[in-house]
């Protein structure tokens, strides 16, 4: 009797576990999937239509980040209805839809056209970034990496597009934000800027918001490239500048041309270059009216144009040297041109000694008209520009042995 007993003891022991796992797994799983995965996408909306004066969005765009990062700003409501804008038009505002998703984890989806992400989803882009048909390659679709009061990112599903959004200040209205932001880009934009930490030296210069660092390396000159965005102190980067044990993420502007980061050890400064310093680092395009207001250029794109719709002049590169470049149609034509410094605002330009071959195709055809194309732009110029010398957009020259040949570049 008392074996018998002790074997009724022990099974009922040994069922006791699976009991109590039955128990508990009932209490894990009382909602059933479908039921969770909607708590979630409601948890999801509930977190985005919490930042009461909307979401701070930095957005990098280009699928290497080829475009930099882009201040945008967003408001959600519950009801699947979102308000932008932007830095690139700050006082454009759009709503239109959105939805959440369960797909591998929440997925939030714009939906509806919006004329401000338009801007950076459109295979066209306004500003002629990135190639047509494909334009800065912006995303429509993001999965939701993370999701709270303090934070959300997104990661796009096509491209691979980084978002980070943080809760905007409450008393800081949209536009005063951007009329801060565009203060900031105004005082910190340089045509070339000096890095140092520690012993590192480098040049710097910054063009479609990426800061390209020039540098020497076992006697050759390397350049690495960081995506950066503004900010309302100066510019962060996407990945850190590594040094060692050292990261460089953060330049903050501290006046005098000088930039403090968010180490002690390194450190950038601004520096202003002489017109002609900056005409030759560059590259830059003619204005369109310096071809209606100078008849020899207006005989040059009539020839042009016969092979191709003119597109425009521009000083440029041909295989690494200083060239001047017609482009019509599909095609471009080149020369190689000798920029000398005469004084900082003085400039001789001379044509080099090589041609490609669109060049030396139309030459013979038309070889009086065609070539003042380009010899209109050598000579000795004055340079003058009416912009911040910190960073000339617009540089007029003007022919010193006549005044009446002169045209605008722009970059």
């Amino acid at each position: 009797m008392i074996m018998k007993l002790s074997k009724l003891l022990y099974a009922t022991l040994a069922i006791l576990p699976l009991v109590a796992c039955e128990v508990e797994q009932e209490e894990i799983f009382s909602e059933s999937a479908s039921e969770r995965v909607e708590q979630k996408i409601l948890e999801t909306r509930k977190v985005l239509a919490s930042a009461e004066n909307g979401w701070l969005v930095r957005m990098y765009t280009g699928p290497n980040k080829d475009f930099g990062g882009y201040n945008m700003i967003m408001k959600f409501d519950e009801n699947g209805s979102v308000t932008m804008s932007s830095e690139v038009n700050p006082t454009k505002e759009a709503t239109s839809g959105y939805t959440t998703r369960q797909s591998s984890g929440i997925v939030l989806s714009f939906n509806e056209k919006n004329e401000v992400l338009n801007y950076f989803t459109s295979p066209v882009n306004p500003d002629g970034l990135g190639k047509i048909g494909k334009g800065m390659q912006g995303d429509m679709e993001y999965r939701v990496k993370r999701c709270d009061k303090d934070t959300v990112e997104l990661l796009g599903l096509k491209h691979n597009e980084l978002v980070v959004c943080t809760p905007m200040d409450k008393t800081t209205s949209w536009v005063d934000y951007y009329t801060s932001l565009d203060a900031m880009k105004d005082k910190t934009r340089y045509s070339i800027y000096e890095f140092k930490v520690d012993t590192f030296i480098a040049k710097v210069t910054i063009a479609n918001r990426n800061m390209n660092v020039e540098y020497i390396k076992d006697g050759q000159s390397q350049v690495d490239i960081y995506p950066l965005i503004p900010t309302l102190k100066g510019f962060s980067l996407f990945t850190p500048m590594k040094y060692g044990e050292k990261e460089v993420t953060d330049f903050i502007f501290a006046d005098n041309n000088e930039f403090t980061t968010n180490i002690p050890e390194a450190s950038l400064r601004g520096i202003i270059l002489p017109l002609s310093d900056v005409i030759a680092e560059g590259e830059w395009n003619v204005a369109k009216k310096s071809f209606k207001m100078n008849v020899g250029m207006t005989k040059g794109v009539e020839v042009v144009s016969r092979f191709g719709p003119f597109r425009g002049m521009s000083y440029g590169k041909m295989s690494g040297q200083n060239a001047i470049i017609c482009s019509f149609g599909s095609y471009v034509a080149r020369t190689t041109v000798v920029f000398t410094k005469v004084d900082d605002n003085t400039i001789k330009v001379e044509l080099g000694d090589s041609q490609d071959d669109n060049f030396q195709y139309i030459l013979p055809r038309s070889p009086v008209d065609f070539l003042k194309l380009f010899t209109l732009m050598t000579g000795e110029f004055t340079l003058s520009s009416d912009d911040d010398l910190r960073n000339p957009k617009s540089i007029k020259l003007t022919n010193k042995a006549d005044e009446n040949i002169w045209f605008v570049v722009n970059r």
